[in-house]
Order: structure tokens, then sequence, then C-alpha cells
């Protein structure tokens, strides 16, 4: 999803603007339980793709080198915990 089409989903939804909003995510027990966190903290953070976890995952900027830049792409991050 992009960040147009996150506002455009916004827009449509004739809900409350003071609607909390959740990240709901799959917890991984048994029960297969959907958790809806609280978003703590939303910022532009860098991804890169990992083959292990087949996904993309949060890099560093500190630990980034040169030759990987190409492959860093940036999003729009909304996150459960602080990162600090």
């Amino acid at each position: 999803m992009t960040k147009r089409e996150l506002i455009q989903a916004l827009k449509d939804d004739p809900s409350d603007m003071d609607s909390p909003v959740r990240l709901m995510y799959g917890y991984g027990d048994r029960g297969r339980n959907i958790v809806a966190a609280e978003i703590r903290e939303i910022e532009e953070v860098p991804v890169r793709y990992s083959a292990y976890h087949q996904d993309d995952v949060l890099i560093d900027d500190s630990e980034d080198d040169e030759d990987s830049k190409e492959e860093t792409t940036y999003v729009i991050g909304l996150f459960t915990t602080s990162r600090y």
C-alpha cells in the first residue's frame, strides 16, 4: 500500500475522525489470534529485503554501507513500540 492509497482509504471511511487506529497482525499463536496494537510512532525508515525473513526488514542507517544503498527502500513505518 502506498501513502496515497492509505490517505484515500481514510478519506473514504465515513467513521469519526477521532476513531482510534490500530496495527492488526497475526500473533503467531496456536489460536491464530489477531492482535490490535496501538501505534506509538510513525516515521520514514529504511528497509531492505531479507532472504532469511522473506520480507523487508528495518535497517540501521548508521550500519549502512555505500554498496548496498541501491537495495535500500524508504517506507512509512508504523511502530507499536518505541525504536529508541
